[in-house]
């Protein structure tokens, strides 16, 4: 299904939302993956696909009917912008010849093939996918990075990098307080007085530095609390040697680079698509994403993945399992900071939740990153 169309459909799904029919993520999805299993260029089977996912009474089918000839057949206006009319009614003649008729009309070469934005409005005959090809209704969002506790999440980040203790190199560097004698660099040193032993130079296997891969969870269920977290990313990027910095709605957005545009102590300014910042959750898929396509790249034994997040998934289950398995044997640990810990008398019972429970090293709320981070346990 062709991303215009989903666009389309989300925003829809929105209208129906604002004007009371309890439709959710889940439900939107559901919608899409349902005009994929039917044939959209008639509108009666469109119609009833999402008119069957969307509603549950009586009183909501009344509501979808009445939203729907508003959304799909008339100027439709919001803030003060006029929309198109998607369909026309001539779409419902059953009418061969009639049909043939229209076909050879808009056939491209003629005087009406392919109008332009402005024209839409007098473009009636079209099917669904043809108008929706037309234009693009996918906008980016801009998510804004707070300033308020910026001290104290900079001073949560300083305490991570300090805190996490990941085990010891394999290799000998020198050291100042070493285990072991460095003779060969001791004698080599010697040299300069004449073979005199001076200075006794020592080596140790120091500790492993932490490298650290935050993906964000920028769902709409997590709405004011992902830019809690955006805002932590951006003090541990400052405090860290090297971070990563991941978006996902229902797609995945590594947004590293445009951290790194930053220069000093000014805040980022992100720019995402919808699919990536407040739709969707997927998490299973936008993890799975993330171990195919960076996994080779970001994973290693100095690596500590934070994943912020409710845990709500519609997606597949499956997928996100098999990405949580290999991250816990890629990664030196994975911490889950979930929002929904704060509140009182909280279980981990979300299907998402519950499968990537058995593979995380710290579990704790959003709200730790301000109190120093004083849960954390050492990581393997």
């Amino acid at each position: 299904m062709c991303k215009v169309l989903s666009g389309h459909v989300l925003r829809f799904c929105q209208q129906l939302r604002q004007n009371g029919v309890n439709v959710g993520p889940g439900e939107t999805m559901d919608a899409l993956r349902a005009l994929e299993a039917v044939d959209m260029a008639d509108e009666r089977i469109f119609h009833s696909a999402l008119r069957l996912v969307l509603c549950s009474s009586l009183e909501e089918q009344e509501k979808f009917d009445r939203i729907y000839q508003l959304y799909f057949h008339s100027q439709y206006k919001k803030e003060d912008k006029a929309g198109i009319a998607l369909f026309s009614e001539e779409m419902h003649t059953d009418d061969k010849q009639e049909k043939d008729k229209r076909q050879e009309r808009y056939a491209p070469g003629s005087v009406l093939a392919a109008p332009s934005n402005d024209k839409m409005g007098e473009s009636k005959g079209f099917s669904l996918s043809a108008r929706l090809a037309l234009y693009d209704v996918n906008g980016s969002a801009t998510p804004c990075i707070p300033q308020e506790k910026e001290a104290e999440v900079l001073k949560s980040a300083k305490d991570l990098c300090r805190q996490v203790q990941l085990c010891k190199s394999r290799r000998w560097k020198p050291m100042k307080h070493g285990v072991r004698l460095d003779m060969r660099r001791t004698f080599r040193k010697s040299v300069a007085y004449g073979g005199e032993v001076l200075n006794l130079v020592r080596k140790g296997k120091p500790p492993r530095q932490a490298e650290f891969v935050l993906l964000c969870d920028g769902s709409r269920s997590m709405e004011g609390i992902a830019e809690t977290v955006l805002q932590f990313a951006w003090a541990l990027t400052r405090s860290a040697k090297r971070v990563e910095t991941f978006l996902f709605s229902t797609r995945l957005k590594r947004v590293t680079g445009q951290f790194k545009l930053a220069f000093g102590k000014a805040r980022p300014k992100l720019t995402v698509q919808g699919t990536e910042w407040g739709g969707g959750t997927r998490i299973g898929e936008s993890l799975d994403t993330f171990v195919s396509r960076y996994g080779s790249q970001l994973l290693n034994p100095n690596t500590i993945v934070i994943i912020a997040s409710d845990g709500l998934d519609t997606g597949a289950i499956e997928e996100l399992e098999s990405a949580m398995r290999i991250l816990r044997r890629k990664a030196a640990g994975i911490i889950w900071l979930n929002p929904l810990l704060s509140l009182s008398g909280y279980l981990p019972e979300a299907r998402g939740m519950k499968t990537a429970l058995p593979y995380i090293d710290v579990f704790t709320s959003v709200e730790s990153l301000f109190t120093g981070l004083r849960w954390l346990k050492p990581i393997r």
